[in-house]
This record gives C-alpha cells, sequence and structure tokens, in this order.
C-alpha cells in the first residue's frame, strides 16, 4: 500500500485530528504540507459541485474533529502581527476545505519573547480559561 492510500485509511477511521503546525518562517513545515498533499484527492477527500455559476470543492469527510496545536517565536493570536498568522488560517482552510470541523486552535507562541517554557505556560493558562468559560 502506497503512504498516500494508508493516510487516507488513516483519516477515514479517525474521528478527532490533532494537527501540530508550528511556525516556520510565516508557514506550515514541509512535511505537513506534504501530508495535506497526499491527503487532498478528489473523489476521496473532497469533490467539485457546480454553486450557482462555480465549480467549488465541497468536503467529503464528515463527523471528524480536529485541533490545531501551534508554537511560534511571536505572538500572532493578537495584536500587530494577527493577520500574519498563516499557519493556522490555512490548516483550517485546509481541513474545512476536505469537510473537518477545526474545533479549537492551541497555541504556544511567543518564545522568542518570553523563552520556551514560558511560552507553554501562557499556552496552558489559556487553555484552562477557555475551559471555564
Amino acid at each position: 500500500m502506497v503512504f498516500s492510500d494508508k493516510a487516507l485509511l488513516d483519516l477515514h477511521h479517525a474521528d478527532i485530528l490533532v494537527v501540530e503546525a508550528p511556525m516556520y518562517n510565516w508557514n506550515i513545515p514541509s512535511t505537513l504540507k506534504a501530508y495535506f498533499d497526499h491527503i487532498a484527492r478528489a473523489g476521496h477527500t473532497f469533490k467539485y459541485e457546480y454553486k450557482g455559476d462555480s465549480l467549488l470543492p465541497t468536503g467529503l469527510l464528515k463527523n471528524k474533529q480536529a485541533y490545531i496545536v501551534t508554537s511560534s517565536g511571536g505572538v500572532y493570536s493578537e495584536g500587530k502581527l494577527k493577520d500574519y498568522d498563516f499557519v493556522t488560517k490555512y490548516v483550517a482552510f485546509f481541513l474545512e476545505l476536505i469537510g473537518i470541523e477545526v474545533t479549537k486552535v492551541f497555541r504556544a507562541e511567543g518564545q522568542a519573547i518570553f523563552g520556551p517554557e514560558e511560552a507553554l505556560n501562557r499556552g496552558i493558562q489559556r487553555i484552562v480559561a477557555d475551559m471555564k468559560g
């Protein structure tokens, strides 16, 4: 079985996905992009449908949730750098394109500013705050 077939099989059997996507030069790692390229297959994870006068993709992977976990040197969830967060925008776009609902984004950001340990602690604090509502 070739890698892309195995990746599709695993994806079809999963109910929940955790996608770890650190920011490398304002983008996702090349290995994650390669994985996305393997699973983006017309007729398997999406199909094209006419909506009005446009041919648009429709996701085929239904009833699946995804969590995005990201890390970065800067703070991209808020402030002046928010528009430069191409990682979570791209990963969420791709997952939703193939039909997977993105439930939550978890961040360990600001590692170059606060250091890795403090960035992780801040991320954990955000998760706890979100859980409390």
